[in-house]
């Protein structure tokens, strides 16, 4: 039985990367508000086929196929939820808040704007513009040329877990993962069931433990190893045996 399930989790980026991923939401945005609209005049939703036909005639849009296809899975299903009725994007308050000027017009405008959505797909490695690289972070990759990581922040143990089982799935392509993104929180929708049994003892790609032996001492190095270049230091320590050659020469 499928149990879906979504993990709200806060993230921090730099400031100029942020400004980019809002490029990339503003346009998501465009995409599905105009493809509401269009829905909307047209009293129906379009298919696949004559939707694109629209979405090429629009301008001004960077954002690429996977996250039209998104756009427009979005705006077909609040189509089919809620039809020609009136809607307030943001919610009501919002609404409220701005019509007693108790926020900004620039404030109004990035706070109703929908999360940047892109629907998953197992054979994907659960989504192809986004992966999860340890429990703490993720990589959103619009294109080729631009990828970023999203640090999470505040994942307690149990979102923890289940982050160390969806890296598993991913990497499996057994679990498509939909994810959704704003200025402040990416969010993770997947099917809670089929990660329930998943043993979450991960065998890290690339983690290597290296030792470095000498008459004294023991030296060892956990690292996630990319090339001479390009590597993560992980854990380290050192063994003494001075003590132990030392009473070995004084007997």
């Amino acid at each position: 039985m499928i149990k879906l399930i979504t993990l709200k989790i806060k993230y921090e980026i730099e400031k100029d990367k942020k400004d980019r991923v809002l490029e990339y939401i503003r346009n998501y945005n465009s995409v599905f508000n105009c493809l509401f609209n269009h829905f909307k005049g047209q009293n129906k939703a379009l298919s696949t086929k004559d939707s694109f036909i629209f979405i090429r005639s629009l301008n001004s849009v960077f954002v690429d196929t996977t996250f039209q296809n998104s756009a427009l899975y979005d705006a077909k299903q609040v189509f089919k939820r809620f039809g020609n009725k009136k809607l307030i994007f943001g919610g009501k308050k919002l609404f409220l808040d701005r019509i007693k000027n108790l926020i900004s017009k620039e404030e109004f405008k990035l706070k109703r704007l929908r999360p940047l959505q892109v629907v998953g797909a197992a054979n994907n490695k659960g989504n192809c513009k986004f992966q999860i690289l340890y429990e703490n972070k993720i990589l959103f990759k619009p294109s080729r040329k631009e990828h970023f990581v999203l640090n999470l922040e505040g994942v307690g143990k149990n979102y923890q877990k289940k982050l160390k089982a969806l890296i598993l799935a991913q990497e499996k392509r057994e679990l498509p993962i939909t994810y959704k993104l704003d200025l402040e929180y990416v969010y993770l929708t997947f099917d809670e069931s089929a990660i329930e049994k998943v043993d979450i003892k991960l065998k890290l790609k690339d983690r290597i433990f290296a030792i470095d032996l000498n008459p004294n001492y023991i030296g060892w190095s956990v690292v996630d190893w990319k090339g001479e270049l390009s590597y993560k230091l992980i854990k380290s320590g050192l063994i003494s045996l001075k003590s132990l050659n030392g009473y070995e020469n004084n007997l």
